[in-house]
């Protein structure tokens, strides 16, 4: 079972986020939803709990930093458990009481094996998107099934294009036309910080490709890419047309200020403590129907706020957002600026795309994307993987990818940033 760990954790989650999806759909409703729920929870737990074995810290400031982070949203979730008055109402809810635990997946066992095994789960979700996507063409066109389908099964092509240096050539190319159909998807349904962070990954690929010289098929595609998008905007056509115009309807929409405007009021009285897991704003709004048919109940007290810092400020006020930024931030920047490989420059990159994203969405939740996000944390805080000369990690990977190691000159290292 330990042996396949890995494998359990990622098929479990992309299960529970469908849940919801499948409940709109009418496919799995009421006590049936909540049994299935259950029973995809306990592995992921199980999973979750062989994984996260690797507590031993290299620096005090992390150490003490981050358990002060997890008393502190443990504060959090008491003062949610005690202040609801259904606290079974928020069971099932990933950024109400998950994205709380989600954090501990900085002690997930960061063994090249299990990198391997993320590597391969999450190319396999990259092929089921590309199948799923082949036999429905129309699928992404729609905002609910685009939501789902790209946060569960393509967000983690992204993490992979930027680690093409250590996959083949045809993992390059698939994960980067994953993240290519995203893209085109989230513009298409005028999704801007969706679409922002899909074409992130594309643009931090670039970068590294030029920065390591490491692979001429990122170049390449990316280089097309950029073309592409160059003439999709400059010379009008057909699909030109067709692709961007919600986005040009809605590119200088403010659909937000209002929203927060009321948030800001509410929270005015719990600025420093927040207003605990389940704390609430008012904000009434009446149902409401999506141009592609997505239908949005009427709330009069709600406890989402679509942006990652002011949910965090939701729940535990201004001390939650500093312990936050002070763990993640200091993350990516050892990842980026004090490693001797590329792998570790990666996972901070990806953190430093998610501390971007939470300023237009990045919604902390159960989700693949931001397990992900707390695995390169760990990552970037081990001095011995940030350490390990560019030949050895490349080595490691490709061997443990079960794909042959190549010539010293493909894998040299890189000058460490001091």
């Amino acid at each position: 079972m330990q042996k396949y760990a890995v494998v359990i954790l990622f098929i479990s989650i992309a299960l529970i986020s469908l849940l919801d999806f499948f409940g709109e759909k009418n496919i799995l409703t009421g006590t049936i939803s909540n049994i299935v729920w259950a029973m995809c929870m306990v592995p992921f737990l199980y999973a979750a709990f062989i994984l996260c074995t690797d507590f031993h810290f290299e620096n005090l400031y992390i150490k003490y930093a981050f358990y002060l982070f997890l008393i502190y949203q443990f504060v959090i979730f008491i003062r949610g458990a005690l202040d609801t008055n259904d606290f079974l109402s928020i069971i099932r809810q990933g950024p109400i009481l998950w994205a709380l635990f989600v954090p501990f997946f900085i002690f997930f066992n960061k063994s090249f094996y299990n990198i391997r095994k993320i590597f391969d789960i999450l190319f396999a979700f990259a092929v089921i998107f590309l199948i799923v996507n082949l036999v429905f063409p129309s699928f992404l066109l729609n905002r609910q099934n685009a939501e789902t389908f790209i946060s569960t099964f393509a967000i983690g092509s992204g993490f992979l294009f930027l680690n093409s240096k250590y996959l083949s050539n045809k993992k390059i190319y698939l994960s980067f036309f994953v993240v290519l159909i995203s893209a085109l998807s989230y513009i298409y349904l005028a999704r801007r910080s969706a679409a922002l962070t899909m074409s992130g990954f594309i643009i931090a690929g670039f970068i590294f490709s030029i920065i390591n010289k490491s692979s001429k098929a990122v170049y390449n595609l990316t280089t097309v890419f950029v073309i592409g998008i160059a003439l999709l905007f400059l010379i009008p056509n057909s699909f030109s047309s067709s692709l961007l115009r919600k986005m040009d309807e809605r590119l200088l929409e403010d659909t937000r200020t209002g929203l927060f405007d009321e948030f800001y009021k509410e929270m005015d009285s719990h600025k420093l403590f927040g207003k605990g897991m389940d704390g609430t704003y008012y904000y009434p709004m009446g149902e409401t129907v999506q141009d592609d048919g997505t239908v949005y109940g009427e709330v009069v007290y709600r406890n989402i706020i679509e942006n990652g810092y002011l949910q965090l400020y939701l729940s535990g006020g201004i001390l939650h957002l500093i312990l936050f930024v002070l763990i993640l931030l200091p993350a990516s920047i050892l990842g980026i600026f004090k490693s001797s490989n590329a792998f570790t420059r990666i996972c901070g990159v990806m953190i430093l795309l998610w501390l971007i994203d939470m300023f237009f969405y990045g919604l902390p939740t159960l989700s693949i994307h931001y397990i992900l996000i707390w695995i390169c944390a760990g990552v970037c805080f081990k001095k011995s993987i940030r350490d390990q000369s560019e030949s050895e990690v490349f080595n490691k990977l490709r061997t443990s990818l079960g794909e042959s190691r190549l010539p010293n000159l493909r894998s040299r290292p890189i000058a460490k940033i001091r």
